[in-house]
């Protein structure tokens, strides 16, 4: 499946009463419901919106099986081999791919048994749309899709790899004072890896072209 990009509320489909964020209970053709929509965190909310697109990008909500809580706590359940939500290996990384979660936390947050922090800030998840590239190919930054929390309903940003003052963390956004720290990906089904433009290749002079009769 083709992966199409959302840089905004209606496009690849309107997003306002979309059963991807909107659904409450089980749904025949769906199957299954948002859960921060049904437990009352629906939109604006990171969480509520990260869960229904990764789920729209996969069409299916049965495999959305996503952690629970704030966005801080995602990676480590999803990378925990011990948490029900964990995704198996192979299937969360360092690498951005086209439709994966990148996830944001406060290192110094303690969540209580729910993943809900207690001490710090709750973190911050996001989704993957678009990945450009620099000289040879390297990744140069990534517009991701968003939601938050008592704020934008939705909005799209796009974030420089790499920053100078947290070499450490490769997609450094500056929430509360620079409180987040990149954590990782969680890859979907249908992510795509970041193909890099083919490397350009050098024009030969146009004297040698004529020398070699080229």
């Amino acid at each position: 499946m083709a992966f199409v990009p959302r840089l905004s509320t209606s496009s690849p489909t309107q997003m306002l009463d979309n059963p991807w964020w909107y659904s409450t209970a089980s749904n025949p053709y769906l199957g299954w419901y948002n859960r921060f929509t049904n437990t009352g965190n629906g939109l604006p909310n990171c969480t509520c919106y990260a869960y229904g697109r990764y789920a729209e990008i996969r069409n299916h909500w049965e495999s959305s099986m996503l952690p629970r809580g704030d966005a801080g706590s995602w990676y480590l359940q999803a990378t925990d081999p011990n948490s029900e939500f964990y995704i198996g290996a192979g299937n969360f990384g360092q690498v951005p791919q086209l439709g994966a979660v990148i996830c944001w936390g406060d290192p110094n947050a303690v969540y209580n048994s729910n993943w809900i922090a207690v001490s710090g800030y709750a973190g911050h998840v996001a989704i993957v749309e678009r990945i450009t590239y620099g000289t040879g190919g390297v990744i140069q930054s990534i517009t991701t899709s968003n939601s938050a929390y008592g704020g934008s309903y939705f909005y799209t940003s796009t974030i420089n790899r790499y920053n100078s003052m947290f070499p450490n963390d490769q997609y450094h956004i500056s929430y509360h004072n620079n409180a987040y720290r990149t954590q990782g990906f969680i890859y979907n089904e249908n992510s795509q890896p970041p193909v890099p433009p083919p490397a350009s290749r050098r024009k030969m002079p146009l004297w040698m072209m004529l020398h070699y009769g080229i």
